[in-house]
């Protein structure tokens, strides 16, 4: 979600700057999806929250955290006259909700200055004040609206129905679409003149000649909405939102909110035309129990703050006592339903970085981490520490007939129908991408899987691919050739150089690791974990390592997952150390571990150090 902070800060007063707006976002769970430019925030929507894709959905929860009261508009227009000078029809069970106003003599313009401010640093463009005005509420409210141009229907209707086959529609940038047998439309006469919840057609919309429109605000069924986005080829704001769980109550703040700034300046007198409910509204009620909440917060006092921080979310309170809080779940949070996500709206606002560190009084869990990730990761280290940006491309490239390529049999894209042979082929596109932006030296590498088919076999091998570029194609060389020596040599690896026509072989023990070519290096991951002599990233059983056993005694509320941590530290020969059982005796505890070295003729000195340092530290009694 962009937030222009211009904007936002029209519902709440805050001197904070864009950094620390950020950082406020990041707490309540929206992280910068961008680095900040100027005063607007690109914040990346992970949750499944439909209100935060509106300024002000974004600005209520930033006013909680930050105790600042939310300054909403003012709805003027709530009642006015009624007239019929559309009729609506709904013959689609993809309907939710539908209200359409009737407004009249307007002129179309050019749209106020803080609008088109507004709009622009959003990024969106201005057409006029009619189309702008329906934009910004959209941004604003999160509800998308539509306004069409009454005096270019044929028949003064809109139905909205599902298509028959082949039938079309032009749209606002004059393309002409072919739709699909059941795609959800807007009608007049027989003809679409707007795909639901998707984007306008060209026939019935405002331009600078229009004076009376019909200003639509619909809510449809999400799934409807997504699978006829992909058939069209549209991914617009309007889809964003359309396609999330929108409350179909949310149609009369964005309707009266528009109506309300199209009189203001645009002009004209505005009427209630119909509103299409396909079931009443019944808002949700749940209840907080502090139970719950100390339980996952882990703290005790959370339920003091509670009433307060679901308050200034807008959640109504109809009972506190006996340790719970009663309440109405707020129209626009289509995501709360269950109790825990009252919960995680307390501890969220109240503040995850208040929450105070305490040890945990458990044992460290044992390393699961597969010898290959502790391995990629040395690899990763060393490049790192060179100077080298890790990337991850997609693998998938346009078949270009090579027969050892595997080519799918099914693909939608022409150009994505086939797998690399080479991290190359992928990580090159990267490179120009640094090219572009004018990198005089890249420095760049992947680590991820290369496919080939030899016959019927399929082939599956993970590399490490390595490009660097200068401009000088012969320090390129020289310099992949340093970063082999620089790898292979910090894995213990001798190597030799076998030259062809088409590059550079690396080879150890006949085994053939790699090779490279001018900017580029490519290494077989698998091949240089059975070549390496570093026994931590290649031991993956412990039968073959010396082991012992060791027991303390310690007071039943001491913290003996950290004093096993500690044990495991004490020496660099212990390799891993395990946790065996406890035996409680009144107020004592006796704790059993097991530790592991690949040094036998070191394990009497590693077991006094262990033994010596952590009694020493922690005031624990070791027992034989």
């Amino acid at each position: 979600m962009i937030i222009p902070l211009v904007w936002l800060k029209d519902y709440i007063h805050t001197s904070k700057s864009p950094k620390e707006l950020a950082k406020a976002f990041t707490e309540i769970g929206l992280m910068l999806d961008k680095p900040i430019y100027g005063e607007v925030l690109d914040l990346e929507h992970r949750m499944d929250r439909a209100d935060w894709l509106s300024i002000i959905g974004c600005a209520r929860d930033i006013a909680a955290f930050e105790d600042l009261k939310l300054h909403f508009p003012k709805l003027i227009s709530q009642k006015l006259k009624k007239t019929e000078e559309l009729f609506i029809h709904i013959k689609s069970d993809k309907v939710n909700r539908f209200r359409t106003r009737v407004i009249k003599d307007v002129k179309v313009g050019e749209s106020p200055k803080f609008i088109q401010d507004r709009l622009a640093a959003y990024g969106l463009p201005v057409i006029n004040n009619i189309v702008d005005i329906t934009n910004y509420v959209m941004v604003e409210m999160g509800q998308p609206l539509h306004a069409q141009d009454i005096d270019k229907f044929e028949k003064k209707e809109i139905v909205l129905r599902e298509t028959a086959e082949n039938e079309t529609i032009q749209t606002l940038d004059s393309s002409l679409m072919k739709l699909k047998e059941g795609t959800l439309v807007l009608s007049e006469n027989g003809n679409p003149i707007c795909i639901g919840g998707i984007v306008g057609g060209l026939r019935t919309g405002v331009t600078e000649n229009t004076t009376n429109i019909i200003l639509d605000s619909g809510n449809y069924d999400q799934a409807s909405i997504r699978r006829t986005s992909r058939e069209v080829g549209i991914r617009n704001e309007t889809v964003l939102r359309s396609e999330k769980f929108l409350s179909p109550e949310l149609v009369d703040l964005a309707i009266i909110r528009a109506t309300d700034l199209i009189l203001e300046h645009c002009g004209g007198e505005a009427f209630e035309n119909d509103d299409f409910e396909k079931e009443k509204y019944h808002p949700r009620i749940m209840t907080l129990h502090k139970e719950r909440l100390d339980l996952i917060s882990g703290e005790n006092y959370y339920f003091d703050q509670a009433e307060k921080i679901l308050e200034a979310l807008e959640y109504e309170i109809i009972e506190n006592k006996d340790n719970k809080i009663k309440v109405q779940v707020p129209f626009f949070r289509t995501d709360v339903e269950v109790e825990d996500d009252l919960v995680a709206d307390v501890i969220r606002i109240y503040g995850y970085s208040k929450i105070k560190p305490q040890p945990i009084n458990n044992y460290p869990p044992t390393d699961i981490t597969p010898a290959t990730l502790k391995f990629e990761a040395k690899i990763t280290d060393l490049l790192i520490s060179s100077g080298f940006h890790e990337h991850i491309t997609d693998p998938i490239v346009k078949f270009d007939g090579v027969e050892s390529r595997i080519a799918f049999l099914n693909s939608v894209n022409s150009e994505k129908d086939s797998l690399r042979l080479s991290i190359k082929e992928t990580l090159q596109n990267v490179l120009k991408s640094y090219s572009k932006h004018g990198k005089s030296e890249i420095k760049i590498f992947e680590i991820g899987n290369v496919y080939s088919k030899e016959g019927e076999n399929l082939i599956e091998e993970k590399v490490v691919g390595i490009m660097y570029e200068s401009g000088d194609n012969q320090k390129n060389s020289e310099y992949i050739r340093r970063v082999i020596d620089l790898i292979l040599s910090n894995l213990n690896i001798a190597f030799v150089l076998k030259t062809s026509s088409k590059h550079i072989s690396i080879f150890s023990n006949e085994r053939e690791l790699g090779y490279f070519n001018g900017n580029f290096a490519e290494l077989k991951i698998n091949d240089l974990i059975k070549l390496t002599s570093f026994k931590s990233y290649v031991v993956t059983e412990f039968e073959n390592l010396s082991k012992e056993d060791l027991t303390f005694v310690s007071h039943i509320d001491s913290q003996n997952g950290e004093i096993i941590e500690y044990a495991k530290n004490v020496s660099p020969l212990v390799a891993k150390i395990e946790f065996l059982g406890e035996f409680i005796d009144g107020s004592n505890r006796k704790v059993t571990f097991r530790f592991y070295t690949a040094y036998p003729n070191e394990s009497k000195k590693i077991r006094e150090e262990i033994m010596g340092n952590t009694s020493k530290r922690f005031n624990v009694t070791f027992i034989s």
